[in-house]
């Protein structure tokens, strides 16, 4: 994001959304989630691959959690001077 912002001149607006409210709070695997079939080192191969070409950071992962409560924080956050300086915190903490 933080490229986009240098790169044009662009008002950046985070849209919380919960793409897998199903996912226990306790996480799953990626297997479990996508399924059989998947081959996840492929996947997380590929993904590599793509953030290297843009120059960031990836860090491959086999389990995928429920980021309802970081989505709630981060709506708080909205309404809070200097809140996107959370936003940020919770990207790189990921």
């Amino acid at each position: 994001m933080e490229k986009l912002k240098e790169n044009y001149n662009i008002d950046i607006k985070l849209i919380h959304f919960p793409l897998h409210p199903e996912t226990p709070l306790e996480g799953r695997t990626l297997a479990e989630m996508f399924g059989p079939g998947k081959d996840i080192d492929a996947m997380n191969a590929n993904m590599a691959g793509l953030m290297e070409q843009e120059g960031l950071p990836y860090g491959a992962r086999s389990n995928t959690y429920n980021s309802r409560l970081a989505q709630e924080l981060g709506s708080w956050a909205d309404s809070q001077e200097g809140g996107e300086d959370l936003h940020m915190k919770i990207y790189q903490a990921y």
